[in-house]
């Protein structure tokens, strides 16, 4: 009996361990594809119109509108947060 349930424990272990490495893989190519990617934007950004301040200002805007887009988030989030308060009560 316990042979049997240790031959189950160890199919359950060989079937996890194949998801695990399976989802591995996954994100491995998906950080390839990041790392690539990445360095497509530094090439583009570095070999831009200007190349020089003008690259480096429309970097700062584009990380502006990221900053302005995380708080606008943020303040959605919150107002839904009081709704809920008041709703409560």
């Amino acid at each position: 009996m316990e042979l049997e349930q240790c031959r189950k424990s160890l199919a359950e272990e060989r079937r996890a361990r194949l998801r695990a490495e399976s989802r591995l893989h996954e994100h491995d190519l998906e950080n390839s594809r990041l790392r690539s990617l990445n360095g497509s934007l530094s090439e583009a950004l570095a070999r831009g119109p200007g190349s020089g301040p003008a690259a480096l200002a429309a970097s700062s805007a584009l990380e502006d509108e990221a900053v302005l887009q995380s708080i606008e988030r943020s303040f959605t989030k919150f107002h839904a947060f009081l709704d809920l308060l008041k709703d409560a009560g």
